[in-house]
């Protein structure tokens, strides 16, 4: 083995590991031996390149560069959950999927530090509520809408959507109007009213204003952030009443629908009561891409809605509880169970936003083991 280390082959880092967690004993205990002067440079050398060894650590000698992380170590380093940090190398090319544990992952520290750094420029739902002064519910509408692209879109993950800022900025910069001016201001009205009028949601505002069919979008003279936004109600009905023909025309012509499939497909509100879940649940979960979806028309009113598979809400139940019926199975309060998941840092699946109805909080049946009975 030692041979190998030398340069007849590469061994694995698993290998090394085996190597110098024996030899490395040796050669604390000679190093200062000048005759073992040039060994322990080379194994040294060695370790630093093969072994997750940071700058601020010691094998033998103090590390002069870090050439390897490990997903552990940059986990710790660039201050990220392990499961997004392993995705972001896989996703990268840096390592292969592997079953390994998270501090036998390697991958290259430099071009790590390219793809990780990129990853910290970038803003999650929450932070991009607060700078454009909405809520939650409307930026991930708007995501779904694609106004802003999604990063880091992993299947293995907790679903938190993240937009690298210069997306944020450059969706600013198409949105950017004049402000309201004093002979306009009677006739406008803020959005969450004008919402309320042309019953529509806030995210079709944008996508109309982007596309210029809303002549009288103004900025209000109070404030640039979104909720401070003005609009015309008559004419943001004009503009969704013709953007709902535009939308029924084409789904009328669309030969690809399909009629509802029976118990095979539900709606979200079924998905909602079948998990005995807050009535908003269902349509999150579907949402946030925990249940598949498919679009089928509703042989009632002929509208092609998204529904949600019954082979994907199984196999949901399968892998995940809500709070409500693990507390129940302990006998003690939700509250009180939150409480206690928090303290030993077991998150949910996704956190609720302050809306006027919550959804129901889910865990990872594999996150919460030890609460099961």
């Amino acid at each position: 083995m030692v041979a190998d280390v030398i340069g007849l082959r590469k061994p694995s880092a698993g290998e090394f590991q085996s190597v110098f967690g024996s030899l490395r004993e040796w050669l604390l205990r000679n190093y200062k031996r000048e005759e073992f002067e040039g060994v322990v440079k080379l194994f040294q050398d060695f370790a630093e390149r093969y072994l997750p060894i940071g700058s601020a650590e010691t094998f033998v000698l103090p590390t002069s560069r870090r050439f390897l992380h490990s997903v552990r170590s940059a986990s710790f380093e660039y201050n990220m959950m392990e499961d997004r940090v392993y995705n972001l190398v896989v996703q990268a090319g840096l390592v292969e999927p592997s079953e390994l544990t998270s501090g036998r992952i390697y991958f290259d520290a430099d071009r790590g530090h390219e793809v990780l750094t990129a990853a910290l420029e970038t803003l999650t739902t929450s932070e991009i509520a607060t700078i454009f002064g909405t809520d939650i519910d409307t930026v991930r509408s708007m995501l779904d809408a694609n106004l802003m692209p999604r990063v880091e879109a992993f299947g293995n993950s907790r679903v938190y959507s993240r937009v690298r800022k210069q997306d944020v900025d450059a969706f600013l910069e198409r949105l950017t109007v004049d402000i309201a001016r004093d002979n306009e201001l009677a006739r406008l009205d803020d959005l969450a009213n004008a919402c309320r009028v042309a019953r529509c949601k806030k995210y079709e505002i944008f996508e109309l204003a982007l596309n210029g069919e809303l002549p009288s979008f103004r900025r209000s003279p109070e404030s640039g952030l979104l909720c401070c936004y003005l609009v015309d109600p008559a004419e943001l009905r004009a503009g969704i009443e013709a953007k709902r023909r535009r939308t029924a025309k084409e789904k009328r012509h669309d030969k690809t629908s399909t009629l509802f499939a029976g118990n095979q497909l539900l709606y979200w509100t079924e998905v909602s009561r079948r998990l005995r879940a807050s009535g908003i649940t269902g349509l999150t979960l579907l949402k946030l891409g925990f249940l598949q979806g498919v679009d089928a028309v509703c042989p009632r009113t002929w509208l092609r809605k998204k529904y949600v598979t019954l082979k994907s809400l199984e196999k949901f139940e399968r892998t995940h509880v809500s709070l409500w019926s693990l507390a129940a199975q302990r006998g003690i309060s939700p509250r009180k169970l939150r409480r206690e998941l928090d303290a030993k840092g077991i998150r949910p699946i996704f956190d609720q936003t302050v809306t006027a109805s919550r959804p129901s909080l889910f865990y990872r049946r594999k996150d919460v083991r030890d609460f099961l009975q």
